[in-house]
C-alpha cells in the first residue's frame, strides 16, 4: 500500500471543497498513528491580502483548520470510511512555531492513545 496520496484521494476522505479545502496531498501516512500532509499556497490566496498586506502570513486559525482536515483524512482512512458513511471524532496536538508564508505549508498530525 502506498503512503502518498494526491488531491483526488484526499477528496474521497474529506467533505471539504474549495475554497475551504486545506489539504492538497498526503506525503506520508501511518494508519491509526500519524499523517504528514501538505497544502500549496499561492500569493493570490485571499487571506494574504489582509493578513498582512506588507508581510503576508497564513492565519493561525486556518493552519489549525488545515491540521484538523489532515486529522480527518487520517481518521477516515484508518477507519476505512468516507464522510458519506458517517462521522469520526479525532483529537490532535498542535504547535505552531513560526509564521507560514507563501509557498507551502507542511504539517503532521499524531494520534493520542
Amino acid at each position: 500500500m502506498t503512503n502518498k496520496y494526491d488531491l483526488d484521494h484526499v477528496k474521497k476522505h474529506l467533505p471539504h471543497r474549495d475554497p475551504f479545502l486545506f489539504v492538497d496531498k498526503v506525503i506520508d501516512i501511518e494508519l491509526g498513528e500519524r499523517i504528514h500532509a501538505q497544502r500549496f499556497l499561492s500569493p493570490d490566496e485571499n487571506f494574504f491580502a489582509g493578513h498582512f498586506p506588507d508581510k503576508p502570513v497564513m492565519p493561525g486559525v486556518l493552519i489549525i483548520e488545515a491540521m484538523a482536515q489532515a486529522a480527518g483524512v487520517l481518521g477516515f482512512m484508518t477507519m476505512n470510511k468516507t464522510p458519506e458513511e458517517g462521522s469520526i471524532y479525532y483529537l490532535s496536538l498542535i504547535h505552531i512555531s513560526e509564521p507560514t508564508r507563501q509557498a507551502e505549508i507542511s504539517y503532521a498530525v499524531f494520534c493520542l492513545k
